[in-house]
Formats: structure tokens, sequence, C-alpha cells
């Protein structure tokens, strides 16, 4: 008897992992837009919030069209105290907002590069280039 091997569709930590950095990433903007009181910077942040909100929404719809069950994730934004208090704490949460994005782009990236299913593989294409565009600009704001 011959077995065949099958690779997998869809990497399932990678998932796990897009979904909490997306959930760190919006409520991460959600702090931000609290403690900025620069109009640009929340304009970006309302963008990045309002990305991530239709980013989360669309994986959603395309692992239930899948049928792909993705456990809410458990998480814990780790906030130094000491960094808050030696820097300014907008400028604090705007990193680790950045950090966020950057793991978003490795999760889609991952799912980019080794999918096999095209929906899966438009959906990272699509939402890698809005997070790389909204990390560029979130780059530049935090260079000034």
């Amino acid at each position: 008897m011959e077995y065949t091997t099958e690779d997998t569709i869809i990497d399932f930590n990678t998932m796990a992992c897009l979904e909490e950095a997306n959930q760190k990433a919006t409520e991460l903007s959600n702090i931000s837009l609290k403690l900025s009181k620069d109009l640009k910077t929340h304009q970006l942040l309302l963008k990045i919030k309002r990305d991530n909100t239709k980013i989360n929404s669309d994986f959603g719809k395309l692992t239930k069209e899948n049928l792909i069950i993705i456990p809410k994730p458990i998480y814990h934004i780790y906030v130094n105290e000491d960094s808050i208090n030696r820097e300014q704490p907008d400028l604090y949460i705007l990193k680790k907002l950045e950090t966020e994005i950057k793991n978003q782009i490795v999760s889609l990236d991952s799912i980019e590069k080794n999918t096999q299913n095209i929906d899966f593989k438009l959906f990272a294409e699509q939402s890698k280039k809005t997070l790389e565009d909204n990390n560029e600009k979130l780059k530049t704001l935090l260079s000034n």
C-alpha cells in the first residue's frame, strides 16, 4: 500500500500569531489614541485601527469560509512602567505598536509564501501591503 503525504494548506501557528498580533495592534492603537494629542498622529492611529479592524474581519471571514477555527488569543500587552516614566508614554506605546505591526507583516509574509490556498495568498498579499504602508508612516512619525 502506498501512502501519499500531503502538505498542509495552512500553518495554524502562524495564523494564531497573526490573530494575536492583530488584536494587540488594535488595542495599542486605542491606547495611543487616548494618549496622543497631536492631530497628525490621531489621523494615522485611526487609519491603523480601521485597517486592523478590516484585516481582522477579513481574516475571520476567510477562516470561517475555509472551516478553520482559530482560538481567541489570550495575550497580555506588557508595559514596562520604567520605560513609560523615562520616555513619553505615547512614544513608548507607538513603538510597541510598530513592533506588533512588524509581527503581523512577518506572519502575513509566511502565509503568503507557504499556503497553497489562493484566497489566503491574496488576503496576505493585500493585508501586508496595507500594513507595510502603515508601518512606514509610523516610522516617519516616530523619527520626527
